[in-house]
Formats: C-alpha cells, sequence, structure tokens
C-alpha cells in the first residue's frame, strides 16, 4: 500500500520508503511530504552515489507510480523490495537500477563488499 498526503501527493509505504526510478533517475518523497526519515534510505542514497546514481528527494505525484520504470519500497524489513503492480497494473518485471542496489546493499550489510556508509558491529560469539 502506498499511502498519499494530504495534498495527494505519495508520502511512503506502510512502515518503509518509495523509491520510483524513471528514465534512470532515483526519486524519494522528502520527510516534508509526510515520508519517513529512513536510516535505510540514506544507505541506499550512498550506496547509488557510489554507482554515479543521484538519489532525489522531490515530490511525488500519484500519477507517476503508473508511468515509473521501477518502484520499490525500502526500509530495515524491506531492505529493498520491489513493486509489481500499483492498482492492477502491473509495472516492467526488469528493474535493473533497483535490482542492482540490491545486490549492493546486501554485499554492503553483509560485508562482502563493504562500504563506508556501512558500519558493521560484529558481536562475539
Amino acid at each position: 500500500m502506498i499511502l498519499l498526503n494530504d495534498s495527494g501527493r505519495v508520502a511512503e509505504g506502510i512502515g518503509a520508503c518509495l523509491l520510483l526510478v524513471r528514465e534512470g533517475r532515483l526519486a524519494t518523497p522528502p520527510a516534508s511530504e509526510g515520508a519517513l526519515e529512513s536510516i535505510t534510505l540514506d544507505l541506499i542514497g550512498e550506496l547509488a552515489a557510489a554507482e554515479g546514481i543521484q538519489l532525489e528527494r522531490r515530490p511525488i505525484d500519484r500519477s507517476e507510480l503508473y508511468i515509473a520504470d521501477e518502484l520499490g519500497l525500502t526500509g530495515t524489513l524491506a531492505e529493498i523490495t520491489p513493486i509489481k503492480s500499483i492498482d492492477e497494473q502491473a509495472l516492467p518485471e526488469d528493474a535493473p537500477i533497483l535490482s542492482a542496489l540490491e545486490r549492493r546493499y546486501r554485499e554492503a550489510v553483509m560485508g562482502t563488499l563493504p562500504h563506508p556508509a556501512v558500519e558493521l558491529n560484529r558481536f562475539p560469539g
């Protein structure tokens, strides 16, 4: 479920931030639009920047969801979860940008390919 703010623009998903890809650009609503403040989203922004992709925080109109090249949700539990359809309208199966970011995120948090934005704490035991 995608939540809208009082102005009818995209705010967030249930417990996760929205990621929208259009024409190779990554966007998410800012906190001023009602979006969650998210450590995971900040990390995704760092990982995207390292790949030459800028994460733009800007208002997103509901109509953009229907013409997005890729849509996903991100958060601690969601990690990066692709959105397959909006209002029963299928989105493209291919999600190269979000898939690449998802792989890079997992590599960073698992420590197989460290990134300076991810500080891993290893607990004894």
